[in-house]
């Protein structure tokens, strides 16, 4: 259960960070919901400690024409560019910072990642793409946004078209002044070619740390070893620091052997979701190179969405 893993996070974090004063971006991953963000919503993400909210609305791809569908009535509401809006407002209204974060969803639930337009779509598919992230620049413009996700989990688009991304970023610049990064996954950002040219190295850290159904706080820490010398070496080579667009675990028994898988078997173990959120809090987040992150993920009406036997 998130809430119960998250109630002590700024407590947890000032711990950890002692005398240091730099200004984590300590963010929740906020779901679209099919109607409006409440006030109780936004009050129980401040709650966790949380002054960022990653707003997420969705695109579709129809394969067969390449075209991308969004900002559409048959979305739920608050994907639309007018549920964004409302939930802007609730998030501002109590204080939160803003990162805009556009996903794209593939039919029959294809990973973005391992998927490249074929060649008889292909122009369309990048017209209709480019269209799409510049029109959520805008809108990330218009609410002031702080931070712009530009793109998540495009791995083989990215290092298939790399001078196509960067002029799309040169165009999102034109258009939206704050920070942009791109979301890149756990096995792919040391591979992509786009971190000179944003601000923050984006890394959906899903990092396998443990096979052992309940891993001790040394396994964890262990686990992390690798992942962090890594993240170093890119962070000092770039000159960038790294923002996690995604990390969470979930409340089950190995929940940090493949931490992004979404299957809902497993026996629930707050205790096991409890502790590889404090182990990456006061393993990871207490280095330099790390700007802070958003944890996945967070649903408007929470209460009804899990409680104490729910293993999300």
């Amino acid at each position: 259960m998130l809430r119960m893993a998250l109630c002590g996070w700024l407590a947890v974090l000032l711990a950890c960070n002692g005398a240091d004063q730099r200004s984590y971006i300590t963010g929740i991953s906020l779901v679209a919901a099919p109607d409006s963000v409440q006030g109780a919503d936004v009050a129980a993400i401040r709650h966790t400690g949380a002054q960022w909210v990653s707003l997420m609305p969705y695109g579709f791809v129809d394969r067969q024409s390449g075209r991308l569908v969004y900002n559409s009535d048959r979305q739920w509401w608050g994907e639309t560019d007018e549920g964004i809006r409302q939930a802007a407002a609730r998030c501002r209204a109590a204080g939160l910072r803003l990162m805009l974060k556009p996903h794209i969803w593939l039919r029959h639930g294809s990973y973005t990642g391992h998927w490249l337009p074929p060649d008889s779509i292909q122009q369309v598919f990048e017209e209709s793409f480019r269209e799409y992230v510049l029109h959520y620049a805008g809108l990330a413009q218009e609410l002031e946004a702080e931070i712009f996700c530009l793109g998540t989990e495009w791995q083989t688009f990215v290092q298939a078209r790399p001078q196509y991304w960067r002029q799309l970023i040169k165009e999102v610049r034109a258009v939206y002044s704050g920070k942009l990064t791109y979301a890149a996954n756990w096995d792919e950002y040391q591979d992509c070619p786009l971190w000179k040219n944003l601000d923050f190295i984006g890394v959906n850290a899903y990092f396998p740390l443990s096979d052992k159904e309940k891993p001790t706080k040394e396994d964890l820490r262990q686990g992390w070893q690798r992942w962090k010398t890594d993240m170093a070496t890119i962070a000092t080579r770039i000159g960038k620091p790294v923002l996690f667009t995604e990390y969470g675990y979930r409340s089950r028994l190995a929940n940090t052997s493949k931490p992004w898988e979404a299957e809902r078997e497993g026996e629930v173990s707050l205790g096991n979701q409890q502790l590889a959120y404090r182990v990456m809090f006061e393993e990871v987040w207490t280095e330099s190179w790390v700007a802070g992150g958003f944890v996945w993920k967070w649903f408007v009406g929470h209460k009804q969405r899990g409680g104490r036997q729910h293993n999300g």
